[in-house]
């Protein structure tokens, strides 16, 4: 486990060393990225799914591919089957997927975070990195849904209709992205949030359940059948409200493109969560939104007014984030074949050679 406080210092100390932004980011990827790709086959619940897959779509042909109905999607399975024709070994799987998830992020963080170290820390501390591990497809899901606002951003519907069509066709879940082109149209007030936040609530709270299982339906059909789709998410629930509001409160006075967009999206992940007391699985839809906070929080801070409200919000920042990596990251919480791990199952770290 030690592994990973290590890329925690080193975030921050070659930023000290290293005086180029892109250079930085470029080097701190690369070695999220190689941690990433030599991993254990054991270090990230889904591979147990995922490395049977790689072995077995190396195996067949593309009518096969395209002729059997999978939950994983035509256009994954063809990105498998296209590095497979290099090596059928698990670990090239480990390294093709490694490299997009993460290097999208990266180019996220450098187009649009004024502290791209701080970024960095916020997303590994948060979890969002070693869920990279966990959840393969929806993290690649995830990478183009990062395009996806980029496009957003920069007002260009056609580039965001594609990208959201390939994310959506990789996880099906990433649907409500859908809703976020339209809504960055409406203006941000406290009015306009309240009602979006409490009508979610008020919907969650009525949601018959058979809208609860065509949800679980479509996170995968083999979800149909649960008896019990009850979750928590209620402590995730009032994070990302604290988060958005108070980001709305030092932002509203200086809103420009960028920050309307994360808010938007921020507050999206807020109605989704919403959901979660009623199905867990919802909080993985949230996470598809929610990870803005990477630039939302480090861009909030760098406009604050005076250096030593900046020097106090970033310790701040670092010490929460930090606290949340420790005790719901890190902390072993169940028991998987004689090992204590997390929900990720990415403790503890071992290399491939290990």
């Amino acid at each position: 486990m030690a592994i990973y406080y290590v890329i925690l210092l080193s975030v921050y100390l070659l930023y000290k060393f290293i005086n180029k932004k892109n250079l930085y980011i470029d080097i701190i990827f690369f070695i999220l990225i190689f941690i990433s790709s030599f991993r254990g086959e054991r270090v990230g619940g889904d591979l147990i799914n995922y490395i049977p897959l790689y072995e077995e779509i190396s195996r067949q042909d593309w009518k096969q591919i395209f002729q059997e109905s999978n939950k994983y999607g035509y256009i994954f399975c063809s990105y498998i089957k296209l590095w497979s024709y290099i090596s059928s070994s698990p670990v090239l799987f480990l390294i093709g997927t490694s490299i997009i998830n993460l290097s999208i992020i990266a180019f996220f963080i450098k187009k649009y975070s004024k502290i791209p170290w701080l970024s960095i820390y916020i997303y590994i501390a948060m979890g969002f990195y070693t869920n990279t591990f966990n959840s393969v497809r929806s993290s690649m899901a995830l990478a183009f849904g990062a395009l996806c606002i980029h496009y957003i951003i920069q007002k260009k519907f056609p580039k965001f209709l594609i990208c959201f069509l390939i994310a959506l066709e990789i996880h099906k879940t990433i649907f409500p992205l859908l809703f976020l082109y339209p809504l960055t149209k409406f203006n941000l007030s406290w009015k306009y949030m309240f009602i979006m936040v409490g009508g979610a609530i008020t919907i969650s709270y009525f949601l018959p359940t058979e809208l609860i299982n065509i949800l679980a339906i479509l996170y995968a059909s083999s979800y149909a059948t649960l008896e019990d789709t009850t979750g928590g998410g209620f402590s995730l629930f009032i994070l990302l409200f604290f988060i958005t509001f108070v980001s709305y409160y030092f932002l509203k006075n200086r809103l420009d493109r960028v920050s309307t967009v994360l808010l938007h999206t921020m507050l999206l992940s807020v109605c989704i969560q919403a959901f979660a007391p009623h199905f867990a699985l919802v909080t993985r839809i949230a996470s598809f939104f929610n990870i803005y906070m990477i630039i939302l929080i480090p861009n909030l801070i760098e406009g604050l007014h005076y250096k030593s409200n900046q020097k106090c919000a970033i310790v701040l920042a670092c010490i929460l984030s930090f606290c949340y990596f420790q005790y719901f990251i890190m902390t072993p919480t169940v028991f998987v074949d004689g090992i204590h791990t997390n929900s990720q199952l990415s403790i503890p770290y071992k290399f491939i050679w290990d």
